[in-house]
């Protein structure tokens, strides 16, 4: 009887922590500019060890070709730090940006510097989905 309460106990707990797992992981698709430039931005969020992170991709809507991202949440500045990486996991750039989460970041503005820090252009991100 102890071995079935205790079975039961398991998958009950299983079940919690994976439907709390599923609350936190959750995609955010955004239409934008980096600069100039038309963009389309899909990240998606990870909370876990009490940080949340990101990963994702972006693609330059004339080119196509997209380039992955990575990232945390950094909530003493209230900005997603996210890396660009190009071919062979090379870093090419990094996003700094923030957004309002009483409107569920519907929108994202700040800033993408190159590698070498010699360039700064202003992002803005608007929510698709």
């Amino acid at each position: 009887m102890f071995k079935k309460i205790s079975l039961s106990a398991f998958f009950i707990c299983v079940l919690v922590v994976m439907s709390f797992a599923q609350v936190n992981n959750f995609t955010m698709n955004y239409k934008g500019t980096v600069g100039n430039v038309k963009v389309t931005l899909s990240i998606t969020s990870d909370w876990h060890n009490y940080q949340t992170t990101y990963t994702g991709t972006y693609y330059y809507d004339h080119v196509g070709k997209e380039l992955s991202l990575r990232g945390v949440w950094l909530a003493r500045l209230e900005t997603i730090e996210l890396t660009e990486v190009g071919d062979g996991n090379v870093v090419t750039g990094y996003f700094s940006l923030k957004g309002d989460p009483q409107k569920f970041y519907d929108v994202l503005t700040g800033t993408w510097t190159s590698l070498d820090k010699k360039r700064t252009l202003p992002v803005r991100l608007t929510k698709v989905n």
